[in-house]
Parts: structure tokens; C-alpha cells; sequence
């Protein structure tokens, strides 16, 4: 039987006016204890709770574990908006939670296309963060990599059938505006898209699981890679990375994982690796895949998440990667 765990808090934040966003809030652990605050992946995903804190990497007698629905999903409100809605406005909003919260500073957890907004705070916040972790690292490259393309042809062939379009960039386009002008081949769209990323994740993890849920990551993903992410063109993440290479970090990536390849986590470690100072390991998982819910996933962040965050007590986390079989 599975544990249940209940929130000692859920609330609402507002966090813009025009249109007016809410944030859907909940705290699981010790009010009292370090605040670490979760971030889950997308664009357009949601948080999942219960599955994250089953995995058994959070020590909820010192810990106060918090998450938060991002713009337009989830819970949050209201759903599937796009206006307001970019990377940076995120970061915006957890500084806000923060501030809220009543935080001085605190820990960082997130996978997918959370690590990305994990980067993008650290850098705009570098003092608020005590350490952070990395899963499955996305860098807001392409939406949907070119080892998915590849190794998935008739389900690229079968998005590019729907859009008409062959390149990612332009299927992207036509994706977004086919869901918010409510076209005929929306459900389509959203289908195809959906299918493909999909087919990465082991069967018993689809994380696309309801309507509501697809028409969400479908629009916010590919209404996100139609605008790049909504990123300066001279920025470039991985040479950011490199200021704040004094704070704590672990990568944790499985080698399996063709949603978000294993480079992605290695260009990340060498970034954040660049002198003495350095404190990030990085840990391969083999056999690891992109669901956190995969077994080796499963066995291997509980393992060295509950190590590094324990260290905030013992204070004797040693920098250095490995691979765990």
C-alpha cells in the first residue's frame, strides 16, 4: 500500500495582476526545518507530490519540502495561460515564494526543465541558495531532442503529418497557435505532440496521464520553443553557470535518458567545474532513464539526495562524480 503523505499547508499566492496569476502552494515536513523548495519540469508540467516524496530522499522530520505549481498548470491559475508566462517570470515567482515564506535561504530541487529555472535563480540569487540538485538536466535547447527525433521516426513523422512543418522550430509555431485558436486539428496536436515525448518514459510513467495535462505541456512546451525560451540571444547558460560554481550542487542523470541526454549533465558539471572552488558532483545512473520513478532513478536519487542534503547538518559533502550501477 502506498504512503499517503498530507500537507500541513496549501495555499494560494497571487503573483501578477494582469492576467491574474495564482500559484498553488503546498508544504509537506517540518515547518521549522530547511526549506527546500521543489520544481518541477515542462513547460506546462505540474507538481507531483506524492510520487516525489515516495522516492524517500527527503528526511521530512528536518526538512521543510514545498511545491509549487508554475504559471498555468496544475493547480495554479489560471490554467494553460500563456500571457505572463516565461522562464524568467518563474524565477520572479520563486523569489516571491521565498520572500513569502519568510526563507533567508534555502535548498533547490528540481528535474527536467525545472533544473533549467533552478540555473536561472541561482544566477539572479546566488546568496539565497544553500545547495541545489539537478535531475535529468535540460538546458532549453531543443523541446524535443534530436535523439527522440532519431530514435521515434514514425512519431516525428507523424507530428510533422499533423503541423505540415517539418523543422522543430516551425512545428513549435504551429502547435501553440492551433491550440490557443482553438483550430480544428488541435486534439491532433496535442495527441502527436504528447505521443512523442512520451515514448521516452517507461510505460508505467507516463507523465501526460490525463486530457488536461496534455493540452497543457502540449501548448506551454511548444509555445515556449516557438519563442526560444524567451532568452536574450547573447545569453548563454552554461558560461552563467560558471559564477556560481562556489554553491553546492548534484547532478544526477541516468544514461538512458533520451528526452534530455547525458551531455546536457556533463556540460553542466564541467561549467559549474571550473577551479578550486568547485563543489558539484555528478552521479550517472545506469540503466537510468528520465522518470524519477524509474527504479535506478528511484534507487539512486534516494541515495545521494538523502547524503547531500544531510550534509547541511554534517557539513562534510566532498566534490567529486561516480556512476552508480
Amino acid at each position: 500500500m502506498k504512503t499517503t503523505y498530507k500537507p500541513i499547508r496549501t495555499e494560494t499566492l497571487s503573483v501578477c495582476q494582469n492576467p491574474p496569476h495564482c500559484l498553488h502552494i503546498e508544504s509537506y515536513g517540518n515547518l521549522q526545518g530547511t526549506p527546500v523548495l521543489c520544481v518541477h519540469g515542462g513547460p506546462g508540467g505540474e507538481s507531483d507530490c506524492q510520487n516525489v516524496l515516495r522516492i524517500g530522499m527527503f528526511n521530512l522530520d528536518r526538512l521543510n519540502v514545498v511545491f509549487f505549481d508554475q504559471r498555468g498548470c496544475g493547480r495554479s491559475t489560471p490554467f494553460a495561460e500563456c500571457n505572463r508566462n516565461t522562464p524568467f517570470d518563474t524565477v520572479r515567482d520563486m523569489e516571491r515564494i521565498r520572500k513569502h515564506m519568510g526563507w533567508k535561504r534555502f535548498v533547490l530541487f528540481g528535474g527536467s526543465y525545472g533544473t533549467s529555472l533552478i540555473l536561472l535563480y541561482t544566477i539572479r540569487y546566488p546568496q539565497r541558495v544553500l545547495r541545489y540538485v539537478l535531475r535529468s538536466v535540460y538546458l532549453m535547447g531543443a523541446v524535443i531532442s534530436d535523439q527522440l527525433q532519431q530514435t521515434r521516426p514514425l512519431l516525428w513523422k507523424r507530428l510533422q503529418r499533423t503541423t505540415q512543418q517539418t523543422s522543430l522550430q516551425d512545428i513549435s509555431k504551429t502547435v501553440s497557435h492551433r491550440i490557443r485558436t482553438n483550430h480544428k486539428t488541435k486534439r491532433r496536436c496535442v495527441r502527436d505532440w504528447c505521443a512523442l515525448e512520451d515514448s521516452g518514459l517507461p510505460t508505467m510513467h507516463k507523465k501526460h496521464s490525463t486530457s488536461k495535462q496534455r493540452l497543457c505541456v502540449a501548448l506551454l512546451e511548444a509555445h515556449y520553443a516557438a519563442n526560444r525560451f524567451f532568452l536574450p540571444q547573447s545569453f548563454d547558460l552554461l558560461e552563467e553557470c560558471r559564477k556560481i560554481c562556489h554553491i553546492p550542487s548534484l547532478v544526477v542523470h541516468g544514461d538512458m535518458d533520451v528526452i534530455c541526454p547525458l551531455e546536457n549533465a556533463r556540460a553542466v558539471y564541467n561549467a559549474l567545474n571550473v577551479n578550486e572552488c568547485a563543489h558539484t558532483r555528478l552521479v550517472i545512473v545506469k540503466n537510468g532513464e528520465h522518470s524519477a520513478l524509474q527504479r535506478p532513478m528511484r534507487k539512486a536519487l534516494c541515495k545521494e539526495v538523502s547524503v547531500f542534503l544531510a550534509s547541511l547538518f554534517h557539513d562534510n559533502y566532498a566534490s567529486h562524480n561516480s556512476e552508480i550501477p
